[in-house]
């Protein structure tokens, strides 16, 4: 509330100009979380008053391929706002599509993941399009692909969404199936789990059949033998795994005998 008020105070002293906009966005960059903090604050109080400038969002657009993920993070939470003000127009499309081809895997990761939510308020302003995006289309697939489990699964989570977008077809995930089975078949126990939240979402969608699922299942119900964090989180997700049709009648034994 202190910061919001000194803020006030010096625009309206004509003393918080562009120059210290600028030097305040250098600052967002930094891996010093306190600093940095501080000065997403001061950002959401001029995003909230509408004091940025085109310039200020471009450098913020500039953030979302920063080296490190708390700093993109942060940057990508803001998109909406300048959105919003329509500080973000078509001539900014190049940023949003360079980073859907950036050549670092997280970098790209974080724009597939966060452009999925954000698609429908960048079409119905003019920013991009559902044809912009299939147009790079492949480089969303290779995350799909990647032998980094986090990008992978991570990938994997958006892919109904994209399906449900117009930008990837059934036919297309189908040919890239057996990476999510990987998945599904992981050493990290939580990475697996996650993968069966994926898998329900595509057989839902009639991605995958539930004989092909039917072949891994016993990776799953090992995890309901597993640590108590796990087998507890496990069986948290039983009954959303049930009503995406992941279990069936025959699968009654495998409960029972737990």
């Amino acid at each position: 509330l202190y910061a919001e008020v000194k803020i006030e105070e010096l625009v309206e002293e004509g003393e918080f100009t562009g120059d210290e906009v600028r030097q305040l966005l250098e600052v967002l960059d930094s891996q010093d979380e306190g600093l940095t903090s501080w000065a997403w604050s001061l950002v959401d109080v001029l995003l909230g008053k509408g004091l940025m400038t085109r310039d200020s969002a471009e450098k913020l657009l500039e953030l979302l391929k920063s080296e490190h993920r708390k700093v993109r993070e942060d940057a990508w939470s803001r998109v909406r706002y300048l959105l919003d003000w329509g500080l973000v127009t078509r001539d900014d499309a190049g940023h949003f599509l360079n980073l859907l081809e950036y050549r670092d895997e997280e970098v790209r990761l974080d724009a597939w993941y966060r452009l999925a939510g954000l698609m429908k308020a960048l079409a119905e302003k003019g920013i991009m399009t559902q044809e912009d995006v299939k147009r790079s289309k492949k480089y969303f697939f290779e995350l799909l692909e990647s032998t980094n489990e986090y990008v992978s699964l991570k990938a994997w989570s958006r892919v109904k969404y994209f399906l449900e977008l117009g930008v990837i077809t059934p036919e297309e995930v189908r040919e890239r199936v057996q990476y999510l089975f990987r998945l599904l078949k992981s050493d990290d126990e939580r990475a697996r789990l996650d993968a069966w939240e994926h898998a329900g979402d595509l057989l839902e969608k009639g991605v995958v059949s539930p004989g092909e699922l039917a072949e891994v299942k016993q990776c799953f119900f090992d995890l309901l033998r597993s640590n108590e964090d796990v087998r507890s989180e496990a069986w948290s997700r039983v009954e959303d795994l049930l009503g995406k049709g992941i279990f069936t009648r025959d699968d009654a034994g495998h409960f029972l005998n737990l």
